[in-house]
């Protein structure tokens, strides 16, 4: 709720045209969102089969991808020019070091680096090579195995 809250109130203050409503602004951001969810609903097995492989193959990228788009997103919402004047206000002596090489890295470098990496991942995903060798029932014996041997702690 605090990160809906968050992203709602920010692209209100940032595009006031666009969003005057906040009840259609609200359904605007939550509807998208709900429909990309309605992939995990595919019957035969399908949906769960994605949603497994989201849930083991990305759990290492998914903490690193998310905190990433959301520092991209922000820059980009607040602004790269206001990120670089607000480094010149905090660190004024090395101002200049520190301003146009993060400039550049947020306006160029960045946005590269995901698309590149966001492309690899979804045709690694489309490939199929990774729900193979992640979602195989394989990929689960010896896990259940370790589980169903551990002792219970606390009898």
């Amino acid at each position: 709720m605090i990160l809906l809250e968050s992203v709602l109130t920010s692209l209100m203050d940032a595009y006031p045209k666009h969003f005057t409503n906040r009840k259609i602004a609200t359904l605007a951001i939550c509807l998208p969102l709900i429909l990309m969810s309605m992939i995990f609903c595919i019957g035969n097995g399908t949906g769960e089969m994605i949603y497994t492989f989201l849930d083991i193959y990305l759990i290492d990228r998914t903490s690193w991808s998310n905190m990433s788009w959301l520092i991209l997103i922000f820059v980009y919402l607040y602004g790269a020019g206001r990120l670089v004047r607000d480094i010149r206000h905090i660190l004024p002596r090395i101002s200049l070091a520190v301003s146009w090489p993060c400039y550049l890295s947020w306006i160029i470098i960045v946005p590269i680096a995901y698309a590149v990496s966001t492309i690899k991942i979804i045709t690694e995903f489309m490939s199929g090579k990774f729900l193979r060798a992640y979602c195989s029932p394989d990929f689960f014996l010896p896990i259940s195995q370790r589980i169903s041997t551990q002792p219970i702690k606390g009898l």
